[in-house]
């Protein structure tokens, strides 16, 4: 089968032959012959575009069908996630309940490739936004919070308003 570039370049040369021949003859009229090889040849290029438009078809049912794949594989993830938050609560339940303390008060158990312990971390959660004083917020494009200056208050007692402090646990060693 031809290519779009020969079948181009044939229009080109049969285009090209019936306007030589119109000027040399003082003629409108085409031979028989020129109008049946420019049909032949734009019937291949029909042909051509429908061959590029059922294989484009193809293609976007690829991208269709990749899409669904990625929307399926992105819950998967996220189901996988949850899980994982899931099973990460019980392991911090139970080492919390059956762990021994080490030096710096936190609960740990031992496993065969080391130690699982639960940490306790702090941070700040903003409760309402429209309450924290203006020193605490960046003006940006939008409103953002200076949480390591409120943690840092909220650890020495300082009541900062909007603010509370939020204390959550992560494990290290899993």
């Amino acid at each position: 089968m031809k290519t779009f570039f020969e079948i181009n370049n044939e229009l080109d040369q049969i285009f090209t032959v019936i306007e030589d021949y119109c000027i040399e003859n003082e003629t409108d009229e085409i031979p028989d012959l020129l109008i049946e090889n420019l049909i032949l040849v734009q019937d291949q290029l029909s042909d051509k575009v429908q061959d590029y438009k059922s294989y484009i078809n193809y293609l976007n049912g690829n991208i269709e069908g990749i899409d669904r794949q990625i929307k399926d594989l992105q819950s998967a993830k996220n189901r996988f996630k949850k899980r994982i938050d899931r099973l990460k609560t019980v392991v911090i339940e139970s080492v919390n309940r059956f762990g021994d303390e080490n030096k710096s008060g936190n609960k740990s158990i031992k496993i065969l490739t080391g130690n699982v312990t639960v940490t306790k971390s702090k941070s700040v959660e903003v409760v309402d936004i429209d309450q924290i004083h203006n020193d605490f917020k960046t003006e940006v494009i939008e409103i953002k919070i200076d949480k390591k200056e409120i943690l840092k208050l909220l650890k020495e007692g300082v009541s900062v308003d909007g603010c509370q402090l939020k204390i959550s646990e992560s494990l290290r060693g899993l």
